[in-house]
């Protein structure tokens, strides 16, 4: 299934408000979203990713769905290894297939992707995405 390495961890410090949540009709991808909860009692639901290289075009359609859904009606923060190395992130574009939905999830979820600089060899594999 192009496993290798991956797992996901978040840590979260006692003082700050959070809870993990479940959204009903998610497929299993090796993802956590919890809401976390500011003083004045703003949520923002944070989702941290793994994706394997040469993940099926599935995983991708599946990850952008989950994302696209979750900032319809929060304050999202994405960050994970993604795992897309061909994605021009200065350009938003995709040099092939693999990674052309995601970029299209991130445009329509009006996300900023803030990895400015290569995270593996030359490529921005680690992203850290915010409405």
């Amino acid at each position: 299934d192009g496993k290798r390495d991956g797992g996901i961890a978040l840590l979260i410090r006692d003082s700050i408000t959070a809870a993990e949540r479940q959204f009903e009709g998610d497929l299993p991808t090796e993802v956590i979203w919890v809401e976390v909860r500011n003083r004045k009692g703003a949520v923002t639901l944070l989702g941290v990713f793994y994706r394997p290289p040469n993940s099926s075009r599935d995983v991708e359609e599946q990850i952008g769905k989950q994302i696209l859904e979750r900032c319809r009606s929060h304050r999202v923060v994405v960050m994970g290894d993604f795992n897309f190395p061909n994605i021009e992130w200065k350009l938003f574009r995709s040099n092939s297939l693999d990674g052309v939905v995601f970029v299209q999830c991130v445009q329509e979820a009006f996300l900023t992707q803030y990895v400015d600089c290569p995270t593996r060899g030359e490529a921005i594999l680690d992203l850290v995405l915010g409405n």
